[in-house]
């Protein structure tokens, strides 16, 4: 995208640089800022922000790394929640957002979507399988407010139609 610029801990970043800067260890969890699907989110991420500013609230369900929360608190969403089932996971979007300086800014945790506080949100974004989003579609849209948005991604093109029809 146009804003971001996501480094490895060991890297500085240029002193000249005009971009969001997020730092993402690449060690056991899913999004580094390489991956399509992690890439389309953050594009997404910033349209939505340039077309009605930061949500007031917003879930990144599958955090893995915890990359798309940390460039939601950045961008400043003021009520963010981050989940993922995978412990090691939390464990890691928790380091990542400790890097980032935002940890207070961000709810982490391992709870299921419909056990989450202070639903409904303005902003989901859900990088995950396809057949989990499918699974997950009654949940989702009913913890979206009206006029909300859903930031879907990790779809397969031969699974597109079925997550479509889900939502």
């Amino acid at each position: 995208g146009k804003r971001f610029l996501l480094l490895p801990p060991w890297e500085s970043p240029p002193a000249d640089t005009n971009r969001i800067v997020i730092v993402i260890d690449p060690s056991m969890a899913f999004g580094t800022g390489h991956h399509a699907t992690t890439q389309g989110c953050l594009e997404a991420i910033e349209f939505l922000h340039e077309q009605y500013g930061a949500p007031d609230r917003a879930l990144d369900l599958g955090t893995g790394s915890g990359i798309l929360a940390i460039a939601l608190a950045k961008l400043g969403t003021p009520h963010l929640w981050a989940t993922d089932i995978d412990p090691i996971a939390v464990t890691e979007a928790e380091k990542n957002s400790e890097a980032n300086h935002v940890a207070d800014d961000i709810q982490l945790s391992d709870l299921p979507i419909e056990q989450l506080p202070h639903l409904p949100f303005a902003l989901i974004v859900a990088n995950l399988f396809s057949s989990t989003l499918v699974s997950l579609a009654p949940a989702l849209t009913s913890t979206l407010i009206p006029q909300g948005h859903l930031i879907l991604s990790g779809i397969q093109l031969d699974q597109e139609s079925d997550v479509l029809a889900a939502y």
